[in-house]
């Protein structure tokens, strides 16, 4: 809530993907007397995504996955349906 106070009024914060933490509770006070609006996103637009990707390759960001053989693919849909991914699974041929 506190970072909601820095968004001037009318402004925007936008939460791109699904946070990996709980998100805090919101005080309609803030929302209401800021006039800051709230939105979300699973992705961004295409020149946001161009340089997310150069900035990951620059920076040699890499993905958490977890990558297992396609010959594994029952137990991957096993381990997923007892949560175990803690991001994705990739299945490679």
């Amino acid at each position: 809530e506190k970072y909601l106070t820095l968004i001037r009024a009318n402004g925007h914060f936008l939460n791109v993907n699904l946070p990996d933490w709980k998100f805090p509770p919101l005080s309609p006070l803030v929302l209401t007397f800021g006039q800051v609006n709230i939105s979300g996103s699973l992705i961004g637009s295409p020149k946001e995504i161009e340089e997310m990707l150069a900035f990951a390759a620059e920076k040699n960001i890499r993905p958490w996955i977890t990558v297992l053989p396609m010959k594994d693919v029952n137990k991957a849909i096993e381990d997923f349906n007892a949560g175990k991914p803690r991001f994705r699974f990739v299945l490679e041929n």
